[in-house]
């Protein structure tokens, strides 16, 4: 892959002059002009200060504006005749898009440059300015109109050689042909209350349709560019300065994002003000209106000349939007979002074949909606995007953005002119990912008066786990997001949507589709097939010793139910994955879990999740039998864990770190492997605050004694207790737990956990 293919500095006039055509391409990710007044002040003080230093120490005028970023999309023939420029901007549209208004004010200074030269006799200024006319216009202005500009300069030329040869004036006949096939009005009077809206319907007429060299893909940001430059209009006569129409200009606000047109005209006047300002500094003895229409024009051309761009090309889109990301250490930073929003734009545009103006409306619409889904919860962007590029391309790899990004381009290719991607299609894909973001939204602890994710939602699995009303399918969904494992919830997603576009139809919503799917009752008697789906999920996640386990299942589903098997046919029932020896046993997992479980150490961060919400399911779930060592299933779950132990760490019951003046109290204190017994499993309890201090809580029988005190009532603690008083060695009058406490209770705890995992079935036993 070649990432770069040139980077070269550059001016505009450069590119834009000889004969050279330039044009600019704006994708739909990017927003309209939105500079500022500063920035146009800015940029006029930083070349002054510029230029006056060039002047003093005799070097170059030169004021470099920055590296922009774009993508070469000539074909081979424009390249071979090297007179066509044709870029899509990915990094530099606004100050493209400002020196595009210095092009703007000059053709319109040029226009009456011309005519006062032809009315003046002044043969020099007269043929240089038809020519730079020219120029100026196709160089970096339209394309359609420029055969107009050249015939109706050849025909005033003509007019005017004839004049000169017949030594009389030009026929003004002549001249307001000229006039109004260039862009301006016949007769002009800046006097006429109506010379404003006089130019701005010949204007208007002039490039309604025009293909201006500054094209946006958003095709309604084109319409506002053009009645922007409607809007531009300049008076000038001998008995005035140059400046433009004073005419009332609504209250605009910068950060107004839905203002496209009026930042055009704004910057325009400031760019002409700023050039009116510095002429007069450089040729303050200049008083004479034409004269100083020249300057103006002169120092434009010099300006044009002396800004230079740092122009970096490449001809691959993607290379492009690497360089960008690259190089842009700014904040305005195009994100991976704002560039695949693009992807589904341009695919709609360019193979919907539906009518301009109805895309138009429904881009507007869709953007709004892209918004919502992606920058209202903006913490939850990289889940959505990881999601939606598993349910649009059932891939599961371990992708950068970069890759997600060509991934969706890949699933958008799809679609052409055979196959049209239809407003009816994309506002589907739009509905999908909306579906994406009902689901987290669900499952995410969120504070919704801030969009912000809680400090509950590290703990969300264990607070869904809480709620005796939670199916399996929100369990292994809050599970995943925890671990964090994103294929699993990918995966997951894709089956919920995959279910409900199949078999969710007597549902009157999606709402309510998710109201049902995430209820345990209304699921198991709804969609087993899904119940089982997580089932399976829930469980492997639980079991296995790392990811790799629950990606192999995961890649099933997904593979069964993205985006592409949504016409396949699916009985309510169908489970469509399961322990497989094809695939993954059962047995498997659970060897893992044996495996894990007896290596497991406190600082194992993703076996903690997985423990703690084994804790709470066995405690919520099960009763215990101590005279058969069984747990019995609750036939009626009505209790819950105390809110302060879930927002709590699993902790040490008997400390890590021994109270010095007191050592003896604790176990083993003095031997070099106690930490091996202190950091495992069986010295572990998810503990409320009053209790749990860390990996300095007090020694084992003062937590013993603070359940009471703290009311921590069950047969969890009850069975701590009896373990304690079993094993342990007394002390200087105090409870000491041996070996054997920390290895039993391991043991059992493991073997607990084991039971109840298997036993989280479509039909569980009662006794395990």
């Amino acid at each position: 892959m070649r990432l770069l293919d040139t980077a070269e500095i550059k001016d505009i006039q450069s590119l834009a002059s000889s004969g050279n055509e330039l044009n600019i391409r704006v994708n739909f990710y990017q927003r309209p002009y939105r500079w500022t007044a500063k920035k146009v002040t800015d940029l006029f003080e930083d070349y002054r200060e510029n230029r006056v230093s060039a002047l003093a120490g005799g070097n170059s005028f030169e004021y470099f504006l920055g590296a922009v970023v774009l993508v070469d999309e000539r074909n081979q023939q424009e390249r071979d005749a090297g007179r066509v420029w044709k870029y899509q901007v990915v990094d530099g549209q606004q100050r493209f898009t400002t020196l595009f208004l210095f092009n703007y004010i000059k053709y319109m200074l040029l226009i009456k440059k011309v005519d006062e030269a032809a009315q003046r006799n002044k043969s020099r200024d007269f043929n240089a300015g038809l020519e730079a006319m020219e120029n100026c216009y196709k160089g970096f202005i339209g394309h359609n109109n420029v055969s107009i500009i050249e015939q109706a300069n050849r025909n005033l030329s003509n007019a005017f050689d004839t004049a000169n040869q017949n030594r009389v004036a030009i026929d003004i006949n002549d001249l307001n042909q000229w006039r109004q096939q260039v862009g301006w009005i016949a007769n002009p009077d800046i006097s006429s209350p109506s010379y404003y809206e006089d130019c701005k319907c010949a204007m208007q007429s002039f490039i309604q349709n025009e293909n201006i060299c500054i094209s946006y893909e958003n095709n309604a940001f084109n319409d506002c560019l053009r009645k922007a430059l409607t809007q531009i209009v300049i008076k000038f006569s001998d008995a005035s300065d140059a400046a433009f129409c004073e005419e009332p200009i609504e209250e605009y606000d910068e950060n107004d994002e839905t203002s496209v047109e009026f930042p055009y005209v704004i910057r325009a006047y400031g760019i002409f003000d700023q050039i009116k300002k510095l002429s007069r500094e450089i040729n303050p003895t200049i008083n004479a209106p034409y004269e100083k229409l020249c300057s103006y024009i002169t120092l434009i051309d010099e300006m044009l000349q002396y800004i230079k761009l740092c122009m970096i090309v490449t001809s691959d889109e993607d290379d492009a939007y690497k360089l960008f990301e690259t190089l842009n250490d700014r904040s305005e930073s195009v994100n991976d979002l704002e560039l695949l929003k693009n992807y589904f734009f341009k695919t709609y545009t360019e193979t919907s074949g539906e009518p301009q103006i109805a895309i138009n409306n429904n881009i507007s619409s869709l953007d709004t909606r892209w918004r919502n889904i992606f920058f209202k919860y903006d913490e939850l962007e990289p889940e959505i995007f990881e999601y939606m590029t598993v349910f649009f391309t059932g891939n599961t790899g371990k992708n950068t953005n970069e890759r997600k990004r060509k991934l969706i381009k890949g699933y958008l290719a799809g679609y052409n002119s055979g196959n049209r991607y239809t407003y009816n299609k994309i506002a589907q894909d739009f509905t999908y990912m909306e579906y994406i973001q009902a689901i987290i939204l669900r499952i995410h602890r969120m504070n919704m008066t801030t969009c912000r994710k809680s400090d509950e939602d590290a703990q969300m699995s264990l607070y869904i786990e809480n709620d005796s009303l939670s199916s399996v399918v929100k369990r292994a969904l809050g599970l995943a997001m925890n671990m964090p494992y994103p294929v699993v919830v990918a995966s997951i997603i894709c089956d919920i949507i995959h279910n409900f576009i199949i078999n969710g139809q007597q549902m009157p919503n999606f709402d309510a589709y998710l109201n049902c799917v995430f209820d345990e009752v209304n699921c198991k008697t709804y969609y087993p097939g899904l119940w089982k789906d997580a089932c399976v999920l829930w469980k492997v996640i639980i079991l296995s010793r790392n990811f790799e386990s629950p990606k192999l299942l995961s890649d099933v589903l997904a593979a069964s139910c993205n985006i592409n098997q949504l016409g396949n046919g699916r009985p309510i029932q169908k489970q469509l994955i399961q322990f497989d020896a094809n695939i993954l046993e059962e047995d498997t997992v659970v060897q893992e879990f044996d495996e894990w479980i007896n290596e497991w150490k406190f600082s194992d961060s993703n076996g903690k999740i997985k423990i703690k919400n084994l804790f709470m399911h066995l405690f919520l779930k099960y009763d215990w039998d101590s005279t058969t060592d069984q747990l019995q299933l609750c036939q009626n779950i009505v209790r819950t864990y105390q809110t302060n132990a879930i927002k709590q760490d699993l902790d040490h019951m008997d400390a890590r770190y021994v109270d010095r003046q007191n050592e003896t109290r604790y176990f083993h204190y003095n031997l070099s492997d106690r930490t091996y017994y202190t950091n495992s499993l069986g010295n572990m309890m998810p503990l409320p605050v009053a209790i749990n201090r860390g990996k300095h809580n007090t020694p084992m029988d003062d937590t013993i004694a603070a359940f009471s005190t703290e009311n921590l009532n069950g047969w969890i603690f009850d069975m701590v207790v009896g373990e304690f008083n079993n094993n342990n060695v007394v002390v200087n009058g105090h409870n000491i737990p041996n070996e054997n406490f920390f290895i039993q209770r391991k043991n059992r705890l493991a073997e607990y956990f084991k039971r109840v995992v298997k036993n989280q079935k479509f039909t569980p036993s009662s006794r395990i």
